[in-house]
């Protein structure tokens, strides 16, 4: 009779295990896809942006600008996530925030004006505000011990539309030589998107039940007292939170600005979108750069990425690179900044509060680092012209990036040995 008991559980745990599996590749591309959307169009903008201000007439410091516009609608939008999330369910706060993103984007490819696609842009802002915290939050509540490694899964997928992005736009604009036309089926794609992630995370049993014993995506509404949200923040949580705003000013002139950059010193369009593109193998290698942290002290994953930031910020703009060294330059960018920074920054965070806390420390988190990735567009492009591209990025990235190698101190943080799906 025991004997039979045994091999009853044994066959339960190893359906369990293969359900479990099944579970976590629904909850990745559900999440994981409406990424890819997102970052092909943040970082294929950047390639028809050139195009676009030379046919606009606008200078370069409005450029910039809106280049990175969208990010004040996430910095004024992403604090309001976690709570917005407590109304609507997490389900729904995703299906908002993609909508709103892809409404917008139709609307910035048929703006009549400057002001027009600067409204418009910013406004997609707003709904990946809406989206980013929560699709972190979630997969972050779904297991402790692995938190970085989930968190890599998502970055895992943006790195493919940073991957893909810049040449996709670039073959969409040089066929149709119409920015107008790019982003306006950019918008209607989401669409599609929206329709398949809420189909993944609705119908699918397996989402469902894999899900709920982690994360509610359909929680009532909990009250936010004084007490709760004094739990949020910390010494580590503040140093985490500050970190976040110096990589908003890090990435975001990679990501945005360094198309136009090598095009300004004779890389063409295709050329500057292969070369911003391959900063997406971070973002694809942000799995094994959880795993990392996960097993280590996380500060070292978070110490070895600023260090790489500051080398690779170095010589693409202080330095004549064929496109040969520039494709390697920004992968060893992008492995230091999505898959050792930013990836074991955010678990820190996430670490450093309570489970119910998440939603709103990933807001928070995600609304410094848009903050002053908005902002990091203005500046570059207004100090370009009078000290040069490697004067500001110097200002911008190099200098914030050796800060971070300082201010990574106190996120240090052990291994955990157990899992613990507890809301504690």
């Amino acid at each position: 009779m025991e004997d039979i008991e045994k091999e009853r559980l044994a066959k339960k745990n190893e359906s369990g295990t293969a359900f479990a599996a099944y579970g976590w590749i629904v909850v990745a591309v559900a999440v994981g896809f409406p990424s890819v959307f997102y970052w092909a169009d943040r970082i294929g903008f950047g390639v028809i942006l050139r195009p676009l201000f030379i046919g606009l007439g606008l200078p370069f410091v409005l450029a910039g600008g809106l280049a990175t516009i969208f990010a004040l609608g996430q910095f004024i939008a992403a604090p309001a996530s976690g709570f917005v999330s407590r109304k609507l369910g997490l389900r729904n706060t995703l299906m908002l925030g993609i909508g709103i993103f892809s409404l917008f984007t139709v609307l910035t490819g048929i703006s009549q004006n400057s002001e027009q696609i600067f409204a418009s842009r910013t406004i997609t802002g707003v709904g990946e505000a809406f989206f980013f915290p929560v699709a972190l939050s979630i997969v972050g509540m779904m297991s402790r011990r692995f938190r970085g490694t989930a968190i890599g899964v998502v970055n895992l997928l943006q790195g493919i539309g940073v991957f893909t992005g810049p040449v996709i736009y670039a073959l969409l604009f040089t066929s149709t030589s119409s920015w107008r036309l790019t982003l306006v089926i950019a918008g209607i794609l989401g669409f599609v998107v929206m329709a398949a992630a809420y189909i993944l995370l609705t119908f699918p049993k397996a989402s469902k039940e894999f899900l709920k014993p982690r994360v509610d995506l359909d929680e009532e509404k909990v009250p936010l007292t004084r007490e709760r949200l004094s739990g949020v923040f910390s010494t580590r949580s503040i140093f985490g939170i500050i970190i976040m705003a110096l990589l908003g000013l890090i990435q975001w002139p990679w990501l945005v600005l360094l198309s136009s950059y090598l095009q300004s010193v004779g890389f063409t369009v295709v050329e500057s979108a292969g070369v911003s593109g391959i900063i997406g193998i971070g973002f694809i290698l942000a799995v094994l750069g959880g795993q990392f942290g996960d097993r280590v002290n996380r500060i070292w994953p978070i110490l070895i990425g600023s260090i790489g930031e500051v080398v690779a910020s170095f010589i693409i703009f202080g330095t004549n690179v064929s496109v040969t060294e520039a494709l390697l330059v920004a992968a060893i960018f992008g492995v230091s900044t999505s898959a050792f920074a930013f990836t074991n920054v955010l678990a820190s965070l996430q670490n450093s509060v309570k489970h119910r806390n998440i939603p709103i420390i990933s807001g928070i988190a995600m609304s410094a680092y848009y903050g002053t990735g908005f902002a990091s567009g203005f500046i570059v492009g207004g100090l370009v012209g009078s000290i040069g591209w490697l004067g500001a990025i110097t200002y911008v990235v190099i200098i914030p990036a050796a800060a971070c190698v300082f201010l990574s101190i106190p996120l240090r943080e052990k291994p955990k040995l157990k899992e613990n799906f507890s809301p504690s």
